[in-house]
């Protein structure tokens, strides 16, 4: 498959102008790789208009003001399926993850980032382009959000949780439980029910998580030695 990328370079520039409010063609400088027939985008930029408009519709609701998170998750969701379909190579090149922060996500970097943005730092901003930065770069850390539960097809769990911007981030794509559904499943589970951690709790607990994985191969449980695990890691 033949798919668009961006170096480092180019998405710096393009950045760069997003930031003075300029409209520069990821296109004109996106470079192409793979072969075969080129990745069709338009039912992705379709679920992401879809997302647009819906957030434009919200306005200033207050619950978007508090909590970016639901969101997020909504929008996470909403695009797996297409980011998904796509051939482990592309989806393994960082230049097509920088092609997509710039040329579709700008908006959701706008909104979701807005107080980096406004800072006016570029070093900070371009964070959410780079491509080898999983937990930062906006579509990559949409995608693999959803695809740490999507094997389990609990695939909500990554919209229901609250609050949950260092779940996510720290606490299952930075580490290997993102690479374990069972394990990343009962872990959000926990969190979306009434024993929901806070956050002054949930990291210690994390830790003592991720000590696990140097004696025991946690994703080799299933669905029920997992629950049992992150239950009982609790007491």
């Amino acid at each position: 498959m033949r798919y668009p990328t961006l170096t480092t370079g180019h998405v710096q520039g393009i950045v760069t102008d997003l930031m003075k409010g300029l409209t520069p063609s990821c296109d004109t400088m996106a470079v192409w790789r793979g072969s075969g027939e080129a990745v069709e985008f338009d039912v992705l930029d379709a679920l992401l208009d879809t997302a647009r408009n819906d957030l434009e519709l919200m306005g200033t609701d207050p619950s978007l003001t508090n909590d970016k998170e639901p969101f997020e998750g909504g929008l996470a969701v909403a695009i797996f399926p297409f980011l998904h379909s796509l051939p482990v190579e592309v989806l393994d090149d960082p230049g097509f993850w920088r092609y997509l922060s710039v040329s579709r996500f700008w908006w959701f970097v706008q909104w979701r980032e807005a107080k980096t943005l406004a800072a006016g730092e570029l070093r900070r901003v371009l964070v959410y382009t780079d491509g080898r930065r999983n937990t930062e770069q906006v579509p990559l850390r949409l995608y693999l959000r959803v695809k740490s539960v999507a094997a389990t097809g609990k695939v909500e769990l990554a919209k229901e949780l609250e609050k949950c911007t260092d779940f996510w981030r720290s606490h299952v794509i930075r580490v290997r439980t993102g690479t374990a559904p069972e394990l990343a499943t009962a872990f959000a589970v926990m969190q979306s029910g009434d024993g929901r951690l806070a956050t002054g709790k949930l990291r210690p607990y994390a830790k003592r998580l991720n000590r696990m994985w140097t004696n025991v191969q946690l994703g080799l449980y299933d669905e029920q030695q997992a629950t049992t695990m992150i239950q009982g890691l609790r007491e």
